[in-house]
């Protein structure tokens, strides 16, 4: 990814990505249709943890 980033490449986020990151906001309802739609994330990262909400300090 970096390789084409650096070739001038741009990433456009769809709206999955624009969920998920509501959902772990805390933006969308905590609802089970919505944890089974982010179900892998949450397997790897937990819910509204520090690294699923992007915070990497």
């Amino acid at each position: 990814m970096r390789g084409l980033f650096d070739a001038g490449a741009v990433a456009v986020m769809g709206n999955h990505e624009l969920n998920a990151i509501l959902f772990h906001r805390g933006l969308r309802a905590d609802s089970k249709k919505n944890r089974d739609q982010n179900r892998s994330f949450v397997e790897a990262f937990g819910f509204a943890t520090p690294e699923a909400m992007g915070q990497t300090d």
